[in-house]
């Protein structure tokens, strides 16, 4: 008995050491007041990426996406690009080894595709501009 709660106690002292470690990659959490993960079976996850929804009010396009990066951790920042050329598409080599490419695909001036793809699965980021503001829908695919 008495092991096991010194390993208990030992996991938990290494996660919150690990979580300590972690800060800079950790997303603010202004984040949580404009993105909202969506409830989903493991599924329809495998099948349609775990989806999250993200509203940026009286914000363009540009504005949204800058607001959005600006707000995540830093690791997270950094497979995103820091400055966007309205309707130019992008494709990119990522130089980190998670992260293979991050590809930017216009599709007119109120709606852009990004899709990342890492090591480990795809993210795929949808913005939508409407006349109140910005839509982001956050769809990610495990391996």
């Amino acid at each position: 008995m008495r092991k096991k709660i010194q390993f208990g106690i030992t996991i938990l002292a290494f996660s919150f050491s690990f979580y300590s470690m972690a800060q800079n990659s950790q997303p603010s959490h202004e984040l949580d007041k404009v993105c909202k993960s969506q409830k989903q079976e493991m599924a329809d996850v495998y099948e349609n990426g775990a989806l999250t929804e993200c509203y940026f009010k009286n914000a363009s396009l540009l504005q949204a996406y800058e607001k959005y990066r600006s707000l995540l951790g830093q690791d997270d920042q950094s497979f995103l690009s820091s400055k966007l050329v309205l309707n130019k598409n992008l494709e990119t080599k990522c130089s980190n080894d998670n992260c293979i490419s991050v590809n930017y695909n216009w599709d007119g001036i109120e709606k852009l595709n990004i899709e990342q793809v890492f090591a480990g699965g795809e993210t795929h980021l949808e913005f939508n501009q409407d006349k109140k503001g910005t839509r982001l829908e956050i769809r990610y695919f495990p391996d």
